[in-house]
């Protein structure tokens, strides 16, 4: 099968682009079809930061129907939003202790006042219509190839987030990307039907080689990608110019 990879930046600033509406349509249903498939239909994938984040959708080529979707969200982008970062938000809500959340802020802040972007990647959802294909593990390494290239385009030097341990995604996450464990210890995220987690964070250079070895791979399809994007860094500048 052939791909195409959609890259959606600040939806917000570009509801007039009907094209990216429609995009937009399409990675949203996924991900309800894909969460109900798994959880209750009471459960709502989507939050405030969906406004303004990175989407990104593997696609198939010839329609554009997304076959994967997940979001990435710069601490940056909540920042000139007013918005909370959401590995903050998610932690505050999960009942962990004062020394787990100082931890939190520490490894975040400690970045951000070097002038480095931090991200929170979550929201990975697959098209139930594409599943039983035989197309897990290339699906998984386009993901991890994409995911890479997006931070290095942007600038995003630190990647944080969450593994789930009964599936496999933190055994995927250090095995395959070479995220490491901020703890040990496992905590139960209330959005995730308090399935065990465990918070995990890598710095763009100090990765697992496979993780460089699918962006050398699929570096041609992240090249050919489709954008649509607003740059809210640009825009500050712009209005302080003027």
């Amino acid at each position: 099968m052939k791909y195409k990879v959609i890259v959606i930046k600040d939806m917000f600033q570009q509801m007039d682009n009907l094209d990216l509406v429609k995009m937009i349509g399409r990675i949203l249903n996924v991900k309800r079809l894909g969460y109900q498939n798994k959880h209750s239909s009471k459960f709502l994938p989507v939050s405030t930061e969906d406004f303004f984040c990175y989407h990104v959708a593997i696609c198939e080529e010839s329609t554009l129907e997304p076959i994967v979707c997940y979001k990435v969200v710069s601490y940056r982008e909540a920042e000139y939003y007013c918005q909370k970062f959401p590995l903050y938000e998610i932690t505050a809500k999960s009942y962990v202790d004062e020394h787990f959340l100082e931890t939190v802020t520490d490894l975040v802040s400690s970045r951000v006042q070097n002038g480095q972007d931090v991200s929170y990647s979550g929201g990975w959802t697959i098209n139930p219509l594409y599943k039983g294909r035989g197309l897990s593990h290339e699906l998984r390494d386009i993901y991890t190839a994409t995911h890479y290239h997006l931070h290095r385009h942007f600038e995003i030097g630190t990647i944080t987030g969450f593994g789930v341990l009964s599936v496999g995604t933190y055994d995927f996450f250090v095995t395959n990307w070479g995220l490491r464990p901020v703890f040990e210890s496992s905590i139960k995220l209330p959005f995730t039907n308090n399935l065990e987690c465990k918070m995990i964070f890598g710095d763009l250079d100090t990765l697992a080689k496979h993780k460089y070895d699918m962006a050398d791979k699929y570096f041609s399809l992240w090249e050919e990608r489709v954008e649509y994007l607003y740059d809210s860094q640009e825009d500050v500048k712009t209005r302080k110019a003027s």
